[in-house]
């Protein structure tokens, strides 16, 4: 099996250029370049998948991509020469050296398209390469590219209600943290010389903040080790399955929370079977790389439940209701897309139905938690001022 090998060279015009080529090793990719009049300065064989260039394809981009790549097959152009239109358009650099990669794959070694794509699944997950296989093999690939490119942008657009929502709490909560801290380091220790010339006994509020800005500004690199470990340790657990489990099974005991998991997680469901039932998966296949694309195990298991449930004859809405994690409302239209003979449809319309409860849902938490944290924040403020003033004043209550 031949390998891919990243190269610099130096062409009959004496111009650099740069690419990516097969060879059986190093030496026959040299050769390679030579028959083709170009002089090699650097051939670095590349494992499968790697590009050489960090950083990551966003799903607008691969949207614009994906629909850019439709219509120029769908005008008739050949997939390589399409690629090759599209290529030089691309402002991401990571997906122009993929497409790169998939043209040399798909000129050198004759495989189908969905097969190069999986090479790169950092940027092309099984939804992606399952819905090109499948307009592959009906020979429909520019319809299942333009359902590509649909269901791209509203992941994307969802995605990017949820980052949004998020900013301006996160952006409070780090103010309200670095105020404090500034407080705490750089205010509070002026007033301990103050503290010492009024004499007697501090009160217990003072004593407790010169103790948290001594233990903040003596030992603060003893501080950042524990909390730094307790972070690497965190994302370590985070990626265990166990781990992951069991905060997804917690995550829909919280009773504020589960209502947003289970509209977020309905709708990425419903709009991913929908996508690939239309692109032509079979029911199957489709249910099992949902529940590859569903983010919650608890809806990963409901979904792999609901395609052992098919294959031994029963219909999704019944596989889907035996796990209780499903609203009522999407069981019921499933059912009934079911029985019309259009459960594409209908679950492109559940998902539409559940983006808009997110998006409400979203909305009223950002408003909620913007109070709450604005009025902690104060309480913590006026606590550390209090706790400062406190000396003064009884201090000036023994003078009086």
């Amino acid at each position: 099996m031949s390998s891919r090998f990243a190269y610099d060279a130096i062409d009959g015009t004496g111009s650099r250029v740069s690419g990516v080529l097969r060879g059986v090793d190093r030496r026959d990719a040299i050769s390679r370049l030579v028959r083709r009049g170009e002089h090699p300065t650097s051939v670095v064989e590349r494992p499968l998948g790697s590009t050489g260039i960090k950083g990551r394809v966003s799903k607008m981009d691969l949207a614009v991509f994906t629909g850019q790549l439709a219509a120029v097959v769908r005008a008739g152009l050949p997939l390589l020469a399409a690629l090759a239109t599209i290529r030089p358009q691309l402002s991401n650099s990571l997906l122009r050296e993929v497409v790169d990669e998939i043209g040399v794959s798909l000129s050198e070694d004759s495989v189908a398209f969905a097969d190069t794509l999986s090479e790169h699944p950092s940027v092309f997950d099984a939804v992606y390469v399952g819905l090109v296989h499948a307009g592959e093999q009906g020979g429909r690939l520019p319809d299942a590219l333009d359902e590509i490119a649909v269901y791209l942008r509203r992941s994307a657009r969802v995605q990017s209600q949820v980052i949004s929502a998020c900013v301006y709490p996160s952006f409070l909560l780090l103010m309200g943290l670095v105020a404090v801290g500034a407080l705490l380091v750089f205010v509070v220790p002026k007033f301990e010389a103050l503290f010492e010339s009024l004499g007697g006994e501090l009160p217990l509020p003072t004593r407790v903040l010169l103790g948290a800005s001594s233990l903040l500004t003596t030992y603060w690199l003893a501080l950042l080790l524990p909390v730094s470990a307790a972070i690497v340790l965190a994302g370590w657990a985070s990626g265990r399955p166990g781990t992951r489990a069991f905060v997804d099974a917690a995550l829909l005991r919280v009773p504020g929370l589960r209502s947003l998991v289970t509209k977020l997680e309905t709708a990425r469901v419903a709009r991913t079977l929908g996508s690939l039932l239309n692109g032509g998966v079979a029911v199957v296949s489709a249910l099992t790389t949902t529940a590859g694309a569903a983010r919650n195990t608890v809806f990963q298991r409901a979904i792999n439940a609901a395609a052992r449930s098919v294959e031994q004859g029963g219909t999704i809405h019944e596989g889907m209701a035996a796990s209780g994690v499903f609203p009522n409302l999407m069981l019921s239209l499933t059912r009934t897309g079911e029985g019309s003979g259009d459960l594409p449809g209908m679950l492109s319309q559940i998902s539409e139905i559940y983006d808009e409860e997110t998006e409400l849902a979203l909305s009223n938490l950002v408003k909620l938690l913007e109070p709450v944290l604005i009025t902690l924040i104060g309480i913590v403020v006026a606590g550390i001022v209090a706790s400062v003033m406190l000396p003064v004043f009884q201090s000036s209550e023994i003078v009086g």
